[in-house]
């Protein structure tokens, strides 16, 4: 969008606000607005909240997209969503689904029409806290899950896979407020929005693995548990270093990423078909963890 500079008096030079974006946010003459300028750039900002974003549409048919969609809705930052559907199963599918986000509720039902809104607003403060959360829960869910494999406690394994919804919830809550949260500089959010990304990824591997020992109940050699090890303490390595940030430390990471590619390859061939499909999450795990070393590189340079 653009404006024309008018020129008030002798050393004045003003520009009209978006009429849209003065709506949404209620603003009104004498009202202050915060300016920052950062370089070519001049950054206007409002502490007053939007009015109500809302969105209206049909989910019917969409399934299996259906709780991507719920989330990508959510994930925009729409503050109200009302959701036309046609079948019990879709209904089941939003419910469950409201189980992995924060600050929305169900408000209103009447027949094939459900309305979601926002009762909370997502507070930037609670990022990082929760994003920290985000770690710690991944970590003991790496850990743990190794430990349930190698002592064979499968029903453990069982209730680990369900740690994931609160690893969705999470990551949810994080990416939605980086959207919603339009003052932090878009270099570090949108870096900072695909780390979320991949840690909720990072949470479908570790599920995945837990549900595939316990419904195959089998036990692992040496060599693949020290793998696992491994990777598990690869993760830990980035969070480590996601909230201690160092150079030489991102280098021994890529050291030992090219040791755990060659000790997983080293296994390719000997290890069982039920081991080569963890082998395969494992280093997808690992692949995940160094890609999110960029974006945390532009976090910090």
């Amino acid at each position: 969008m653009r404006r024309k500079i008018i020129k008030q008096g002798n050393n004045t030079l003003t520009i009209t606000l978006p009429s849209e974006w003065a709506r949404r946010y209620n603003l009104q003459a004498g009202n202050e607005i915060e300016l920052e300028e950062r370089g070519k750039s001049l950054i206007l900002r409002t502490d007053k909240k939007s009015n109500l974003e809302q969105c209206s549409m049909s989910i019917s048919n969409l399934d299996p997209m259906l709780r991507r969609t719920l989330f990508a809705l959510y994930l925009k930052g729409y503050e109200e969503i009302s959701l036309t559907f046609n079948s019990a199963r879709e209904m089941d599918i939003i419910q469950s689904s409201m189980n992995e986000i924060i600050g929305m509720e169900v408000i209103d039902q009447v027949k094939n029409t459900i309305i979601i809104k926002e009762l909370a607003h997502p507070e930037y403060s609670e990022f990082d806290n929760i994003l920290r959360k985000t770690f710690l829960l991944l970590l003991n869910t790496s850990k743990e899950t190794l430990s349930a494999w190698e002592k064979g406690d499968y029903d453990y394994l069982d209730a680990l896979a369900q740690t994931d919804k609160n690893v969705n919830k999470f990551t949810n809550f994080c990416r939605r407020t980086l959207v919603k949260n339009d003052s932090y500089d878009f270099r570090k959010s949108s870096s900072m929005f695909l780390i979320v990304a991949e840690l909720e990824k990072i949470g479908d591997l570790y599920r995945d693995i837990c549900l595939h020992i316990a419904k195959n109940k089998f036990k692992t050699n040496k060599e693949v548990h020290v793998v696992f090890e491994d990777v598990n303490n690869f993760l830990h390595d980035f969070y480590d270093i996601f909230y201690k940030f160092e150079l030489k430390k991102l280098r021994d990471m890529s050291k030992s990423k090219e040791r755990l590619d060659k000790e997983i390859e080293s296994l390719f061939g000997k290890a069982s078909k039920k081991e080569m499909k963890i082998l395969f999450q494992l280093s997808t795990i690992s692949e995940i963890t160094f890609d999110m070393t960029i974006p945390l590189l532009i976090i910090n340079l």
